[in-house]
Parts: structure tokens; C-alpha cells; sequence
């Protein structure tokens, strides 16, 4: 009894994630995985598994399958190993949580969820902390784009590249409103959940997350055709968050990130462009580029291993040349399908999405397809799995969300 305690306590840790470096989350990821081992000898859990459980395993493994086989045909190139590395928990979390499924309490995953919830409240709260005790508004008299004060408080306080910073946020929200609606819980305690989550927007906003906040609009509207009943309450609803947003877009820093939208042109960062950074539309730059590469191996791609080289042949090409341009900075694709593409080609692409997103279709659970939207909105512009951070909470989430199907 002991040990399945400290089996899930370990799964606590882990979804703790958020407040360590990378160094000690590892170290917290060696535990679990020495944890797991251990139940998995002592209990002899590996007898249980069955026929649908190694499919689920190799379905949901699959992008690190689709990695090793790679590794094998290139020759056993050492580009790989970096990805091998870091994507380790595809393989890791499906393998050892199915096997030791019956060892893990449903409460888990619940806890699991409060304690990343209660992880990033911490980081908005140390961040806060630090914005009053120098001033909001002399700050925001600094802040520019040349010298984005808050976006680099927030990154510098966290340690966590924004994007991924503003996605924990944004599903922790999405945490807080279900543990809001779905739980019998106190009503002040609910109150201070709910006040948790608007100050989690608020930082969203105040570090100018575009996609974050994206994505919170798009799930709010995917939840109130889900959950609301009534044309009237729905089209309410709608109309108060689009106000809600275009208030927020016009009066908030994230206003300055949205112009860059609009200030960028679509065309390729050259030599005049050296003195006006702010105007280099640097994904139009990797989506050229990326596209070329795609049209002459649309089918079977070009290999992981190859990927970044076959990008920077092409970024070499590019005349524009500041402190941030193609050679000085390593720019992957900014988008995991496009890197799924080149990688495997279109065919090869197919699979890995369908594995990817292949619990949307298993879980009758709204927060895991609110999860799922979340990772959908996300591949388009970063290349999550290319992070230790965004490994651990993909694959954390989606394998536990996976196994222990019930409505949160």
C-alpha cells in the first residue's frame, strides 16, 4: 500500500514540472521512472496487460517509434540523438502508466491537474510580485518593442520560453473552470479558484501571448456551443467574449503584438529591411522555405536527421542581417505539422496526427479534448515537442487523460 502511495505521490511531482529548472525535473523524472520500475517488479503488473493496451501503447508512442526508425536508417546519424533524448517520454509515460494502470488512482490524475493548476498560479503570483513591487505603470511606460519589459520579466522570472508559458496558463484556466462547475467544492473556495484564473489571464495579456490568448477565445467558443443549451444564452455568451476580447486587444499590451501582424509584409527578410527588424516577417521567411523543401519530397520527406540543415541552405539565401537573423539564430519551423512533413512526408504526417490526437475519439472527458484543442492550436505555431517542457506536458497529460476516461 506504501509503495502505490508513493507511486502517485511521484506522478504529483512530476506534474510540478512548471517551477524547476530542467536539471531538477529530470531528476524528478528519474524518480518516477525508478518508482515505476519498482511497482512494476513488486506487483508484476506487466501480466496484466492485454492486446488493447500494447496497441494503445504503440499508438501513442508512435512520433518516438517513427524517431527510432529514422535513427536506424540514417545510419545511426547523431543529429538524432538530441530528439531521441528529449522525446524519450513518448515511449516512457504510455509504457509504464499502462502497465502499471491498475496502480493508479483515479484521484491522481484530479491531483495532478491541481498541482499544475497551483504550479503556474505560483509563477503569475512571482511575476506579479515583482511588476507591483517596481510599478505597473512605470513599467508599461518602458515597455516597447525593442525592449518588451514585461514579456522579459516573465520569461526571466519562469525560466520557460512565453509560448509555452502562456499554453500552461491557458489550460490552467480551463482546469480552474471545471474544478469550478464540476466540483462540490466550498463556495469561497471556488471564488478563489476563480480569482486564481483571472489572474492568470491577466498575465497572459500583460506578456502579450497572442497565440495563448487565441486559444482561450477559440476554446470558449467551442465550450459554449458544447455546454451551453439555448440559441439565445449561446449567442449572448459569444457576443460578450468578443467584446471582452476586442476590449483587451485595444487596451492592453498584447495591442502592440497584434499590430506586428498587421505591420509585417509578406515578403522575404533582405538587406533593407537590416535597420527595421520590427518589420522582418521572420515565419514568412521559414514558411518559404519550408515549403521548398516540402514540394520536392511532398511524399516520404527528407528524414528528422536532415531537417534543420535543409532549412538553413535555404535561411543562407536571406541578405537581411541584424542581431536576430537567420544565421545567428537556429530557426526551426515554427509549426510541428510542417516538421512533421518534411520530416516524414504527407503520408507519414497523416499517421502521427492521428496518433497525436487519437484520444479525442476515446475520452468522453470535455477537459481532455479542451487539452487536445489546446495541443492542436499550439503545433501550429511552435514546435512543442522539440522542448523537454512541452514533451512533459503533452505526453503527461494526454496518457493519464487516456487511461482514466471520466468527465472532469
Amino acid at each position: 500500500m506504501q509503495l502505490t502511495k508513493f507511486y502517485n505521490y511521484s506522478f504529483l511531482l512530476v506534474a510540478s514540472f512548471p517551477l524547476f529548472s530542467i536539471r531538477i525535473s529530470t531528476f524528478i523524472l528519474a524518480f518516477w521512472f525508478i518508482m515505476s520500475v519498482i511497482v512494476l517488479f513488486k506487483k508484476k503488473s506487466y501480466n496484466s496487460l492485454s492486446k488493447v493496451s500494447y496497441r494503445n501503447i504503440a499508438i501513442l508512442s508512435l512520433y518516438y517509434i517513427f524517431l527510432l526508425v529514422n535513427y536506424i536508417f540514417s545510419g545511426f546519424d547523431n543529429n538524432l540523438i538530441k530528439f531521441l533524448e528529449t522525446d524519450a517520454l513518448f515511449l516512457l509515460f504510455p509504457l509504464f502508466i499502462f502497465i502499471n494502470k491498475d496502480y493508479i488512482a483515479t484521484k491522481t490524475l484530479k491531483n495532478i491537474l491541481l498541482v499544475f493548476f497551483g504550479s503556474n498560479l505560483i509563477l503569475a503570483m512571482i511575476c506579479w510580485f515583482k511588476i507591483f513591487q517596481t510599478g505597473f505603470f512605470k513599467l508599461l511606460e518602458k515597455d516597447s518593442y525593442y525592449h518588451p519589459v514585461f514579456r522579459g520579466l516573465f520569461a526571466e522570472t519562469t525560466g520557460i520560453h512565453l509560448p509555452y508559458l502562456g499554453l500552461f496558463f491557458v489550460f490552467s484556466i480551463f482546469i480552474a473552470y471545471f474544478f469550478i462547475i464540476k466540483t462540490n467544492s466550498k463556495k469561497h473556495v471556488k471564488i478563489l479558484v476563480f480569482l486564481s484564473s483571472i489572474v492568470l489571464l491577466a498575465s497572459i495579456v500583460t506578456f502579450s501571448a497572442r497565440m495563448a490568448l487565441g486559444t482561450f477565445f477559440v476554446i470558449i467558443f467551442y465550450l459554449t456551443f458544447k455546454e451551453i443549451k439555448g440559441s439565445l444564452r449561446k449567442i449572448s455568451t459569444l457576443f460578450l467574449f468578443t467584446s471582452f476580447a476586442i476590449i483587451l486587444v485595444i487596451n492592453s499590451p498584447v495591442k502592440k503584438r497584434i499590430a506586428e501582424i498587421f505591420n509585417t509584409k509578406l515578403e522575404l527578410p533582405s538587406g533593407k529591411l537590416n535597420d527595421k527588424s520590427h518589420l522582418v516577417n521572420f515565419r514568412y521567411g521559414i514558411y518559404y522555405c519550408s515549403y521548398n523543401i516540402i514540394k520536392n519530397d511532398i511524399f516520404v520527406g527528407i528524414g528528422k536527421n536532415n531537417v534543420s540543415e535543409s532549412l538553413q541552405l535555404c535561411y543562407d539565401n536571406f541578405s537581411y542581417n541584424n542581431f536576430d537573423d537567420f544565421k545567428k539564430r537556429n530557426y526551426n519551423t515554427h509549426n510541428q505539422y510542417i516538421d512533421l512533413i518534411i520530416s516524414y512526408g504527407v503520408f507519414g504526417f497523416i499517421i502521427l496526427f492521428s496518433s497525436i490526437f487519437y484520444g479525442w475519439y476515446h475520452s468522453k472527458s470535455s477537459l481532455y479534448k479542451v487539452f487536445l484543442i489546446t495541443i492542436f492550436l499550439a503545433l501550429l505555431t511552435e514546435n512543442l515537442f522539440a522542448r523537454q517542457l512541452g514533451v512533459v506536458f503533452f505526453t503527461l497529460f494526454n496518457t493519464l487523460f487516456f487511461i482514466i476516461d471520466r468527465r472532469l
